[in-house]
């Protein structure tokens, strides 16, 4: 295949690339920097204007560009033409990548598109544009339930060696690392993370930086049970109620309550917990409260509230695609301890093995 590939790439460079105008040549280039293209970014990275009736016409002479949009507006190129676009752009211009990249990162950061921005920055070795990106995206994408791409994010800062540079970077890290159970990484990152943060404000422009520093080592519990009550009433007690950390602070002090044996402060913790994450649309905390609180339903005999509240984690942990996520465990677990209840052992048996998937994931 790989063979196969080579042969296909000098035939592209010789039958495409090589027949090319010099302009269009170099268009083709330097524009392959981009994983999507319009007219406007293309203009931006090439500081010059024109590049929409450029793009039609090079999709008109089937220059192995796709529209990617209804209205045609949006392109990208076949990834193996792209691949050989990209090899000849290092080998004839390598000084420019850096700058066309940057110029790509400014450009979706102006227009709306933040996590095209971090990717180009990244790619680009824009550090401080890259961290500032990082942090408003960080945990909204990790709650939609795309880890793979967060620690992707973080693999970069951490490769570059950025990550005591960036302490909210680090703390934002911490939590994503905490929640899907990367212990090692999230006690390095929440090291990092510690001082430096006096003051200041995190990106969502309402979390103070300090109230999330608490809100993330009440979720880490790295010095025990006392450790995380002090945590957890500093987060709870400073995280504004329009933070989108305040239903995490809640769920912690839940954890702590309930462990003390509070079982009511905990379950109005967790009942409030939901009510402020599905108002605010933070999913990763919903369904660990929702469980939650079915499990002090069953404690208290209540089987029907126990019920719906289980079916209620379940179908957010569905919505929100958190399945593979650590935090959903503990809604397959608690909605097995229904089915057995009712009776329902394949149903049990389907939901435990499910858990049984996450528990390599579930550190202390």
């Amino acid at each position: 295949a790989g063979r196969g590939d080579a042969v296909l790439a000098d035939y592209l460079r010789a039958e495409l690339l090589d027949r090319q105008p010099r302009k269009i040549a170099s268009f083709l280039l330097r524009t392959s920097v981009l994983d999507e293209m319009c007219g406007p970014i293309c203009d931006a990275i090439l500081a010059e204007t024109g590049s929409a009736r450029t793009l039609e016409s090079l999709e008109r002479d089937n220059l192995l560009i796709t529209p990617i949009d209804r209205r045609q507006e949006w392109f990208s190129y076949h990834q193996l033409f792209r691949d050989l676009l990209l090899s000849e752009l290092h080998r004839r211009e390598p000084e420019l990548l850096p700058e066309l990249r940057r110029r790509a990162a400014q450009w979706c950061e102006e227009n709306d598109q933040p996590e095209a921005a971090l990717d180009y920055a990244q790619a680009a070795g824009d550090d401080d544009r890259a961290a500032r990106l990082f942090v408003p995206v960080g945990v909204p994408v990790w709650s939609s339930g795309r880890r793979t791409t967060v620690t992707r994010w973080l693999d970069w800062f951490d490769r570059a060696g950025l990550i005591d540079r960036y302490p909210i970077v680090a703390l934002t890290g911490a939590f994503s690392s905490a929640v899907i159970g990367d212990a090692e990484r999230a006690l390095r990152l929440a090291s990092a993370g510690d001082g430096g943060l006096q003051g200041e404000v995190y990106a969502d422009g309402v979390t103070p930086a300090e109230a999330y520093a608490a809100v993330v080592r009440a979720a880490i519990c790295r010095e025990g049970l006392q450790g995380m009550r002090i945590d957890a009433g500093h987060a709870r007690d400073t995280t504004p109620e329009s933070s989108p950390f305040r239903s995490t602070a809640l769920v912690a002090s839940g954890v702590v309550n309930l462990m003390a044996g509070d079982n009511e402060t905990a379950d109005a913790d967790f009942a409030d917990a939901v009510e402020v994450g599905s108002r605010l649309s933070v999913a990763g905390t919903v369904p660990i409260a929702l469980a939650e609180r079915s499990i002090l339903a069953i404690a208290r005999g209540d089987w029907e509230s126990a019920e719906r509240l289980a079916r209620q984690a379940r179908s957010q942990v569905r919505e929100r695609h958190l399945d593979d996520y650590p935090t959903s465990a503990l809604a397959y677990a608690v909605s097995a301890r229904l089915a057995l209840h009712r009776g329902g052992q394949a149903d049990a048996s389907d939901d435990l093995v499910r858990a049984q998937r996450l528990r390599p994931q579930l550190t202390y």
